[in-house]
């Protein structure tokens, strides 16, 4: 569905929300393959046990995983968005939320001291609860949002 043109001021706000949004993803993944690249480890802290740091591992993909899965939901919803020239407010909305998550993704991605958190770091079932809350909360809101923006089927009959 097309809606009235959007006027020059909020095309170039919805534009430069996504351009800010796509520099902020391409810096954070440059910082990750430098720090990859150079072979910087993770300082954990020494009260962590090994299985808990990979189990921070493991957290890292499922994260990934999902943030792939709602990038799908968004490309299967985003064809039914009502739109306007050359884009919809509410398409911007999306991809720069999907961006900024993705980003967020990728400081977790990034080799980091886990002891500059201090206490919130130093007892790791805190630390992974507030992470999961966090992701938990995001990612449920933006898969949320994506389905209540799907169209309902206008079927309404069987096949004779």
């Amino acid at each position: 569905m097309r809606m009235p043109d959007l006027s020059p001021t909020t095309q170039f706000l919805c534009v430069t929300a996504v351009a800010i949004a796509w520099a902020t993803l391409m810096a954070r993944a440059g910082i990750v393959a430098f720090k990859e690249m150079a072979g910087m480890r993770e300082m954990y802290p020494s009260s962590w046990t090994d299985s808990q740091c990979r189990m921070l591992g493991y957290f890292r993909c499922i994260v990934g995983v999902l943030l792939l899965v709602v990038w799908g939901l968004f490309l299967t919803v985003q064809p039914s968005l009502q739109t306007n020239w050359p884009f919809g407010r509410l398409e911007v909305a999306f991809v720069t939320m999907l961006l900024l998550l993705s980003s967020a993704w990728t400081v977790l991605l990034v080799p980091s001291n886990f002891r500059k958190f201090g206490p919130l770091a130093s007892r790791f079932w805190l630390m992974a609860g507030f992470l999961i809350f966090w992701w938990g909360s995001a990612l449920g809101v933006m898969i949320w949002v994506l389905l209540q923006a799907m169209p309902t089927s206008s079927f309404s009959g069987a096949y004779a």
